[in-house]
């Protein structure tokens, strides 16, 4: 969800985006409609979340008239980096292998909140509380989602890190994401890339792709 997001794919040469996410996972229904809307003898479909591959992987046996192949991504950035790593001069196979080891390349940084007190991965959060999480893995508990992006920017950073992409929600402001921008620039140093988009995503105020 987010009409960056969709922006984004589109831009990319997506020929379908289906809204969805945390809340919202779409139907095996709804992606079978844009598999069949969509013009091609074989048809890619990135879930880019670990709830919809099942939903995604069933609408298989329910085409007959074209090849479907579903790439297993579970982030938002496992599927863009699928997207630019996609090569049309390939065998439809060897086009997914390639783009989904481009997609294993990545690690995903999510900025979100605490819906409610409660406990997960060993760590005790109240109601609000800002939360990172480093490939679906707890590992800051903070106050403020800009100091949260920032300090978890500069520990998922690794020797040979080349590129960061901060993909902003609709719940942060243009201030805010530029803030962050700056912030994590400074803390990660020359050598790595730094990139800022819109994504306009609810619930996470921030999606970091680290490569």
């Amino acid at each position: 969800a987010g009409e960056g997001l969709k922006t984004l794919f589109s831009d990319l040469g997506c020929a379908h985006v289906v809204s969805g996410g945390q809340t919202m996972n779409p139907s095996t229904e709804d992606i079978v409609e844009a598999v069949l809307a969509t013009p091609a003898k074989t048809v890619y479909v990135l879930p880019n979340n670990k709830n919809i591959i099942l939903a995604a992987e069933q609408t298989i046996p329910l085409v007959t008239d074209r090849k479907v192949i579903v790439l297993p991504t579970r982030t938002i950035p496992q599927g863009l980096s699928a997207m630019l790593a996609y090569e049309g001069e390939s065998t439809p196979e060897i086009s997914a292998n390639v783009m989904m080891n481009a997609a294993n390349a990545v690690d995903t940084g999510l900025i979100t909140f605490a819906a409610r007190d409660s406990e997960f991965g060993g760590h005790k959060m109240k109601e609000g509380d800002i939360l990172g999480l480093e490939n679906g893995k707890l590992e800051i508990i903070d106050k403020d989602p800009v100091h949260a992006a920032t300090r978890l920017a500069r520990s998922m950073s690794k020797k040979g890190t080349s590129f960061i992409t901060i993909i902003y929600g609709d719940n942060v402001s243009e201030a805010e994401a530029e803030d962050a921008f700056q912030r994590i620039k400074s803390k990660v140093g020359n050598e790595i890339e730094v990139t800022l988009v819109n994504g306009g995503q609810p619930i996470y105020y921030f999606i970091l792709s680290i490569e």
